[in-house]
């Protein structure tokens, strides 16, 4: 079905696509809608301008939440982290691929997290480029209830076939020492070679249960359906074993066992993908 409707919407605009090429080489970066799509139009069409400018409005009003009494505060920066990143990756589509990244991190007056990352990989010919930034904001007025605000932004870019995602990802989330959720909305944002941009809402879900919580070790299992550098499908999971540990003073080291699984019936889940994910950072 996905085939037959790429293939009209490209030849209504006079383009040739070859679809078995793009789903061999994209493997998990074929973007193929599976909770419904609405056409935005060309970059110049006054509804791409319209959902752009809802876009924009619901990022701004997460970043008011987020802010609240800022202006208030003292402000100090109560931690701090950057991390250099190593992934490499094995897939059924695309076989063998890796990306290289870092990332950062800035918690202020214990209230505000703020985060960032950039990776650059590669598979074959195709260059891939990911990107995102966050805003946590922990409100202080449930003090028994450890309820917080997020937003993020993630950019997937494939340069070499000019498709482009951004994703904005507003959340409500729930954090105890040995357990925390995120629930929301993903807006996604795909736009392919001169055709129509695609905006798809999915449901955004993160569980995650600490096995171990202590300063120097760090042992979770997470089950979501986005991290820091994808926004997935609804029926595209993922399923992650984290370990983090103290070498010596400041440096840490990071360990994820990452499983990418798709499906919607118990009978037809299949894994596609198994990744490591290494880092090293430094805490200050």
């Amino acid at each position: 079905m996905f085939k037959c409707w790429l293939m009209k919407k490209y030849q209504s605009h006079g383009l040739k696509v070859n679809i078995q090429e793009w789903q061999l080489k994209l493997g998990r970066y074929c973007l193929i809608p599976r909770c419904g799509y609405s056409e935005v139009g060309n970059k110049t069409s006054p509804s791409m301008l319209r959902y752009w400018f809802v876009q924009r409005i619901i990022f701004s009003v997460c970043l008011f939440i987020i802010s609240v009494n800022i202006y208030s505060l003292n402000m100090e920066i109560t931690e701090a982290e950057a991390s250099f990143l190593l992934h490499p990756e094995y897939n059924s589509s695309m076989h063998f691929s890796w990306d290289a990244g870092i990332s950062a991190m800035i918690e202020i007056n214990k209230l505000l997290i703020l985060k960032g990352g950039i990776t650059i990989g590669q598979s074959w010919d195709i260059l891939a480029l990911d990107t995102y930034v966050s805003a946590e904001y922990r409100i202080p007025f449930f003090n028994f209830i450890p309820i917080s605000l997020k937003t993020a932004f993630i950019y997937n870019g494939l340069p070499s076939y000019k498709i482009n995602t951004s994703s904005l990802i507003p959340l409500a989330a729930l954090t105890w020492r040995y357990f925390d959720a995120s629930v929301g909305c993903k807006l996604r944002f795909t736009s392919f070679t001169e055709g129509p941009v695609l905006f798809e809402p999915i449901f955004a879900y993160s569980f995650a249960v600490n096995l171990y919580n202590a300063e120097n070790h760090l042992v979770r299992i997470v089950f979501a359906n986005y991290d820091d550098f994808t926004a997935n499908n609804l029926e595209a999971y993922i399923f992650k074993l984290q370990n983090r540990s103290r070498l010596t003073g400041n440096i840490y080291i990071s360990n994820e066992l990452k499983i990418d699984i798709s499906g919607n019936v118990w009978e037809l889940i299949s894994v596609y993908g198994i990744s490591y994910r290494i880092g090293v950072i430094y805490k200050w």
